[in-house]
């Protein structure tokens, strides 16, 4: 873009010539096509191509405060028969840059030139609008997922002016926080270019420390005047899920031609995602509907069918086999399964009973409690009989209703009082049966306790103390005779009265001279 400097000064300036003279390349600088948010650099020359002295030189765009478009150096001096190299730059991604076509001026003062009429350098630009790629969703966020995993997210990439879109698959990159390329870290996978363009990051967590990590996917265009997008990436690295199990519901005994359903409880006592299945080994061992998802402290409760009409009476054995991700690798966990089938013979129930009660006296009260579990995966109602309800009985009638392998507890009072006690310790004994609702007898066992024996020392008072009420109510009865003398053991006078009889009487009128009845007596001894 550079013309002959000497060429175009007018012929009639003698050379060379004798003062500063100012002159410009260019007349006009045309940039083009600029598209955001890119920028763009033309240079060309001014120069003093006069014989003496330096000439100042300043050059100012015609749109004062803005940054979209500058010219550099602003001022210059130049000596003479010297050039300077000017740059003038448009950034499209400044703000307050606009669209489509400008036309610009970039206006130059040259005071000490010899022609002061320096025309303007006339600049011409197109500003196209960004093309570039969208991602959705913005950002891609995996979430926890457990060492030993892998994990996908699909996202979608789209050009912002809705044209055809064709990923540049060598120029993809996944960079860490700190800009490190980690191409291992995860899988790209791109789907059919288009409108829209599919990309699927699967990150593998094998070989991982358990922690967060963030990276950058950088995806471009094929073609270059697309720009670039960057999406993040988060992913949580968690421990690795933990099989635990439990039986909710055990496998119980069953009659001949009964089915039961228990409860195995799969918890993952680790983290992340627990998947697995449950299955059986044995046709009387069955898991419908077997798989599961567990998550990080969590449980599930799977159902197991087992029976089956057709066995007969005996000991059957099977497993459960649990494949899981147990420990972020596959495992498989095998259960021992027995299924006992008895004939309709066999009593339903297990019963904890102490038959000795103890030793007590006689008149006390207490309490006993009897245990109860049904050992069948059948319900069992019934009742507990006391052969000797009078002193020994079951509260609440002795009634029972247990559901599988239900367990409850039974109290029995006893009352020792209608028990006859003797000198020496008794024993006494009854007999305790628990029968069905049909009035089978499912089982029964006996009762005892001993009686300790009446006290000596007790018998005599007790003895003693009914003579002297005897000679009390004899006295009582003396007294309403009104006179008539009892004869009480003692020495007799000749007259046949006690000498212990008079000193009482005499004594009697001491303390109380108004004694009638005592006065009476004594002078009938007289």
């Amino acid at each position: 873009m550079e013309t002959d400097l000497e060429g175009a000064l007018p012929d009639f300036l003698p050379a060379p010539y004798p003062a500063p003279l100012f002159a410009a390349g260019v007349q006009q600088l045309d940039f083009g096509e600029v598209r955001r948010p890119g920028r763009k650099r033309l240079t060309f020359k001014v120069s003093n191509i006069g014989g003496e002295g330096s000439l100042e030189v300043t050059l100012t765009p015609n749109l004062p405060n803005q940054q979209w478009f500058q010219v550099r150096p602003t001022q210059a001096v130049i000596p003479a028969g010297e050039d300077c190299v000017v740059d003038a730059e448009i950034d499209t991604a400044q703000e307050g840059c606009p669209l489509g076509r400008q036309e610009l001026d970039i206006q130059i003062e040259a005071p000490g030139s010899m022609v002061q009429e320096i025309p303007r350098i006339r600049v011409t630009a197109e500003i196209l609008p960004e093309i570039r790629l969208v991602a959705d969703p913005p950002q891609i966020e995996f979430g926890e997922v457990s060492l030993g995993e892998s994990a996908t997210v699909t996202i979608t990439i789209r050009r912002s002016d809705e044209r055809e879109i064709l990923l540049n698959e060598r120029l993809v990159e996944l960079v860490d926080d700190h800009g490190t390329p980690r191409p291992g870290w995860a899988e790209v996978e791109f789907g059919p270019s288009g409108r829209q363009q599919t990309v699927s990051v699967t990150f593998h967590t094998a070989n991982r420390a358990v922690r967060d990590y963030y990276c950058q996917l950088r995806l471009a265009d094929a073609r270059p005047e697309v720009n670039r997008v960057t999406v993040p990436i988060h992913v949580c690295v968690t421990p690795p899920p933990e099989l635990q199990l439990k039986w909710a519901i055990e496998p119980l005994p069953v009659f001949t031609g009964d089915l039961q359903e228990a409860q195995l409880a799969v918890g993952n006592v680790g983290g992340g995602m627990l998947r697995g299945r449950v299955a059986g080994d044995q046709p009387w061992l069955r898991v419908p509907g077997g798989a599961f998802e567990v998550r990080s402290g969590d449980a599930q409760m799977v159902a197991v069918r087992i029976g089956d009409p057709r066995l007969g009476a005996g000991v059957y054995h099977g497993q459960l086999e649990i494949a899981s991700n147990d420990g972020g690798r596959s495992r498989v966990v095998r259960i021992p399964v027995e299924l006992e089938v008895e004939g309709e013979e066999a009593s339903p129930v297990q019963v904890v009973w102490e038959r000795a009660l103890g030793r007590f006296a006689r008149g006390q009260r207490f309490e006993r409690t009897l245990t109860v579990r049904n050992r069948m995966a059948r319900p069992f109602e019934g009742t507990l009989i006391s052969a000797n309800p009078e002193w020994l009985r079951p509260r609440e009638g002795g009634r029972l209703r247990l559901g599988p392998g239900e367990m409850k507890q039974v109290v029995v009072e006893a009352n020792t009082r209608p028990l006859t006690a003797g000198p020496m310790e008794t024993s006494h004994a009854t007999t305790l049966r628990l029968v069905d609702a049909a009035g089978k007898e499912c089982w029964a066992d006996r009762a005892e306790l001993v009686l300790l024996p009446v006290p000596r020392r007790l018998l005599l008072k007790v003895v003693l103390g009914l003579l002297l009420l005897a000679l009390l109510l004899l006295a009582i009865a003396a007294l309403r005779q009104g006179g008539q003398a009892v004869m009480l053991p003692g020495p007799a006078s000749a007259d046949g009265v006690s000498a212990v009889d008079r000193r009482e009487l005499r004594e009697a009128l001491k303390d109380d001279p108004t004694n009638k009845l005592a006065k009476a007596k004594l002078a009938k001894l007289r």
